[in-house]
């Protein structure tokens, strides 16, 4: 791991000329450190390590790059800190609930890409005469060896808002998000926005393949490439809305697939006041002006898919479902898992609904699937404030009306329909008489 900061650092001074910093950046900018110069002592980092090992010796030899980052790879929960951190074969995923309620998807270049940005993802909203307050009403994580879902609710805002999140980082590093904000007293929201990425755009030339100085947003409707530079106009910045695009990929590195209240939005960023990083703005979902808002309404809520180091073609043709069961009670199936949570007070024995696409094969989780013409109920029991994170044990689409009951070992098709079935069980075919049941 040294030797990778070390190899980060050179690449950095390779980029600019032998400075930590682009020159033509530090003249031009101000940071909470000024002048910009005072930034490159950070070169002076290396010294301690060398130091060390001056003293010490070299140490074990270090790990293979391939090696280490297998080893690196899994799911680990901080309840006392507050947050779930997930690294896999794509990248890294972390899920933030105490101080600063956040969710950083990163793709396989780490902070290259998205940067860790304060209150990323997770939405931000101002209340008239309603100062923003945190009161945690619940909060449960299913942390399992390569993957999680957490579920959080939150009154905000003096309580006078709820937020309700469901998070899930599946083991291919695929995120599942659905957030909403619920109003808990008729209130004034002055602003909201959800879905923010912090997306780098720096120019470093020596970090090949990323860090061009430019991103390029993909969206349904064709492409958009924003250039990376710094001004010391207010008014070089540049705004563009996308009103509500099903999906959007940033530069082939990082897909979206989404559903939400608000416009999509890119701010091209060049002037900052104070400069952390060369940087724009990717807002999924934002509010334009005051709204006022009675009890029990729903502000702005967003469902999303994020998949790291996606083409945009692979982002089109991704499918995210969505699934209710009752006010409190929300599941979303994406890259064949099932994420579910319940933000209510009391247990929950549900049937989660999906809508049926016809010639779409459902997954079929552990436990009862029921599959008709229009809809999917899955059969599902939890706790208060529960969440819960299911792999599919098999994929299912049929012609008639098919319950499917699966442990982890065995699934038992049945058809309950009144006249004769075929399933399609992956690339099997199956008939099935009215009552028959077949075991797989």
């Amino acid at each position: 791991m040294e030797l990778w900061a070390l190899e980060t650092l050179e690449d950095r001074q390779n980029s600019n000329d032998g400075r930590m910093y682009d020159p033509a950046v530090a003249e031009v900018v101000h940071d909470v450190q000024d002048p910009m110069i005072i930034r490159e002592c950070v070169i002076a980092g290396p010294a301690y390590t060398y130091l060390l090992h001056r003293f010490q010796g070299d140490g074990p030899r270090p790990t293979p790059d391939a090696e280490l980052e297998k080893n690196l790879r899994g799911t680990k929960s901080y309840p006392h800190s507050g947050f779930v951190f997930q690294r896999h074969g794509h990248g890294q995923t972390s899920f933030s609930w105490r101080n600063c309620q956040m969710a950083l998807p990163l793709n396989s270049d780490g902070i290259q890409t998205v940067a860790p940005a304060s209150h990323s993802w997770l939405g931000r909203l101002t209340v008239k005469n309603r100062p923003d307050s945190q009161e945690e009403v619940s909060v449960d994580v299913d942390t399992q060896e390569h993957g999680f879902a957490a579920a959080l609710v939150i009154d905000r805002a003096q309580g006078s808002v709820r937020q309700q999140v469901l998070y899930a980082g599946l083991p291919d590093g695929v995120s599942l998000s659905f957030e909403r904000w619920i109003a808990q007293e008729s209130v004034t929201v002055s602003e909201a926005s959800q879905g923010f990425l912090r997306i780098i755009n720096e120019h470093f030339k020596a970090l090949k393949g990323n860090c061009n100085g430019h991103r390029i947003l993909h969206t349904p409707d064709g492409s958009d490439r924003f250039e990376g530079f710094v001004s010391a106009d207010k008014g070089s910045d540049v705004v563009k809305s996308y009103g509500h695009p099903a999906w959007v990929n940033v530069d082939g590195r990082l897909g979206i697939v989404f559903q939400g209240t608000g416009e999509t939005v890119y701010l091209n960023r060049h002037y900052f006041n104070p400069w952390w990083a060369t940087a724009d703005d990717l807002i999924l979902g934002q509010l334009s002006g005051a709204k006022r808002v009675s009890k029990g309404e729903t502000i702005m809520q967003l469902y999303a898919l994020i998949a790291p180091d996606q083409s945009p073609k692979k982002t089109a043709a991704t499918q995210l479902s969505e699934g209710f069961a009752g006010p409190d009670c929300v599941a979303l199936i994406g890259n064949n898992h099932l994420a579910v949570a319940n933000f209510g007070q009391k247990v929950s024995r549900s049937k989660l609904r999906f809508k049926r696409v016809a010639g779409a094969p459902m997954p079929v989780f552990e436990g009862t699937t029921r599959i008709s013409a229009k809809q999917i109920l899955y059969s599902v029991v939890l706790q208060p404030g529960q969440a819960l994170l299911k792999k599919g044990l098999i994929t299912v689409d049929s012609d008639g009306s098919i319950e499917a009951t699966a442990s982890p070992d065995r699934v038992v098709l049945t058809n309950i329909g009144a006249a004769s079935a075929t399933a399609w069980v992956g690339a099997n075919t199956l008939k099935l008489r009215v009552g028959q049941s077949i075991s797989i």
